[in-house]
């Protein structure tokens, strides 16, 4: 009696509710990565006093640009815990964001970091992940920087596929991600997965970079069209990544290069040393008498391969075309490249660095001190107090008293801007920047990812 209008008025108002729902999901799917539907519930739920810790409140825009690069940017809402309706911030920009348009087909890549700071809690620090699928779409996900500098998992967003025709210049969006950063877990390892590589020493090369690892033995990463990441069996107390070659100290105290030989700086000449130094077409070495020899581009052509004049030093270094040695006597540097011309940079400074074109040295008040090409702003060292510093192809990096890196110079990579944490050294490559932790693990920034 009366129950036929009345589920007559349901029926409509649930036709009419689908239509809407329908409506909604459209314009969502048209303006989002992909058509992906976002979850149910969560917004119009009651929020609970547990609701309410500090909570991480973000969503990924992307857009097509006419050279076939994806952009991508980071919006980010403080008040994602509160529950009401979100409030997305204005875009934030990686310096490393544009995905490639030749990129390979499933592997991460990844977007230079940045802080977001949610309301009643601590900053975090995010990235942004995305992964060329077979189909051309790109995937899209989140990850944030746990305790001691590593990545958590990748967090998804239910809508985070950017399709392959997107329209040129066109900002879409993924759908949220929400969680609660003080409980983000660290990633499990997989059942029966091996422990994390432990190194005591990294080094940064043009396009790899070598590490040497507790047990002393030396692993290669990265580039490889000389060979130059073919590390030999054996066990090494330093190594050193060049620009196409590398080579590492065995603990004999003999030195073994390997790699790129098209000026012989491969050709490691034989006696006892107590460091070496690969360059960009030169290798040097310090004897275990305090004189250093170089080979290779400049060198290997005269009989002596001394380092002119005949110096003691307490460290050489080989740069692209030249090489510095820090004077034993006065704590200054010397560099000379194949013409033997002979500046002389006054200290005292206590290590020095040498890159593609310019070098770097660290005083002994901490401050440091950069010469040579500037064209990309590589040797406007900042002020601060410094532990080390290194010089790559184009940027240099230092690892400041509070053990974090800052880097300046060439950043169309990414190598100039540092991961997040603290480091026990850093190496600065061509392409690419790498740092040591304190647990023995590498983190690299820039074009190539750590080992």
């Amino acid at each position: 009696m009366g129950t036929g209008r009345a589920d007559g008025e349901r029926r409509g108002a649930d036709t009419r509710g689908r239509l809407i729902r329908a409506a909604v999901a459209a314009l969502l799917g048209a303006g989002a990565l992909a058509a992906v539907a976002a979850p149910a519930g969560g917004q119009s739920e009651e929020v609970g006093e547990a609701a309410r810790e500090p909570t991480v409140g973000v969503r990924i825009a992307a857009q097509r640009g006419e050279d076939g690069r994806t952009e991508f940017a980071l919006q980010h809402d403080p008040d994602a815990h509160t529950g009401a309706p979100y409030d997305w911030g204005e875009r934030l920009l990686p310096a490393r964001r544009f995905f490639p348009a030749g990129a390979r087909v499933d592997r991460w890549l990844v977007s230079s970091p940045l802080t977001v700071s949610p309301a009643g809690g601590a900053d975090v620090t995010v990235r942004i992940m995305a992964r060329l699928q077979a189909d051309d779409r790109i995937e899209f996900a989140v990850q944030q920087q746990l305790a001691g500098g590593s990545w958590g998992e990748p967090l998804l967003p239910a809508r985070r596929f950017f399709p392959a025709g997107a329209r040129v210049d066109r900002w879409l969006v993924s759908s949220p991600v929400v969680w609660n950063p003080v409980a983000a877990p660290e990633p499990p390892a997989e059942p029966g997965a091996p422990a994390p590589a432990r190194f005591s020493a990294v080094d940064s090369g043009g396009t790899h970079a070598c590490g040497l690892l507790t047990d002393g033995t030396v692993s290669c990463w990265g580039g490889d069209s000389h060979g130059q990441t073919d590390a030999p069996d054996g066990r090494f107390s330093a190594v050193s990544a060049g620009l196409t070659h590398s080579c590492g100290l065995r603990t004999d105290g003999t030195i073994t290069c390997w790699g790129g030989n098209e000026n012989l700086q491969s050709d490691a000449l034989d006696g006892q040393f107590t460091a070496v130094s690969a360059g960009g077409y030169l290798s040097c070495g310090l004897r275990t008498d305090a004189t250093a020899v170089c080979w290779g581009r400049g060198f290997s052509e005269f009989d002596t391969n001394s380092f002119v004049p005949p110096l003691l030093v307490s460290a050489v270094v080989a740069g692209d075309r030249d090489a510095c040695g820090l004077i034993t006597d006065d704590d200054s540097v010397l560099c000379v490249d194949e013409t033997y011309e002979t500046p002389l940079h006054h200290g005292p400074f206590s290590a020095i660095s040498a890159g593609g074109r310019h070098h770097c040295a660290l005083g002994a008040n901490g401050a440091v001190a950069c010469w040579g090409d500037n064209s990309h702003g590589q040797t406007d060292a900042p002020e601060g107090r410094f532990k080390a510093v290194s010089a790559g192809g184009r940027h240099t990096c230092g690892l400041l008293a509070n053990d974090t890196v800052a880097c300046w110079g060439d950043d169309s990579d990414g190598q100039a801007t540092p991961a997040g944490g603290l480091f026990t050294a850093v190496s600065a490559g061509g392409n690419h920047s790498c740092g040591l932790r304190s647990d023995g693990t590498v983190t690299c920034w820039g074009r190539i990812e750590g080992p």
